[in-house]
């Protein structure tokens, strides 16, 4: 799914300093520049300074403050849809499925696996995670 839109995150909380690593993992799957993919950035009390990747790469992001973003890939949506024939549209969405679909890594196999079988016989819950 596209994550493009405007957060409004409250930077002490743990949850939406997650979103925040998650929106710059984004940056890194599109291969868009975090400077590119961030629009108009307000850090309420402060000046935004974007987030340096750490060891292990683990995005370090600022712990205080309320931060009001608005963030787009579409740079990167295009950029790699760039030079395909423009009538060749099972192509097209074949490019943007793959790159717009999230891809577990190996850590959270096992546990998604277990999570859905745990929920067997719950189609509803099935059908949320599957959508999520």
């Amino acid at each position: 799914t596209n994550p493009g839109g405007r957060y409004h995150l409250n930077l002490e909380r743990p949850y939406h300093r997650a979103i925040l690593r998650l929106l710059y993992k984004a940056c890194d799957r599109f291969k868009v520049d975090p400077k590119d993919a961030f629009e108009e950035i307000v850090l309420n009390p402060g000046k935004y300074v974007h987030a340096e990747r750490k060891r292990r790469g683990v995005w370090a992001v600022p712990r205080h403050g309320q931060l009001d973003i608005t963030f787009s890939v579409e740079r990167g949506m295009q950029s790699a849809l760039q030079g395909k024939d423009d009538y060749d549209f099972a192509e097209i969405i074949q490019d943007h499925y793959t790159l717009s679909r999230l891809r577990p890594s190996f850590r959270k196999v096992t546990p998604l696996l277990a999570q859905w079988r745990h929920m067997t016989g719950h189609e509803a819950e099935q059908i949320v995670l599957l959508e999520a």
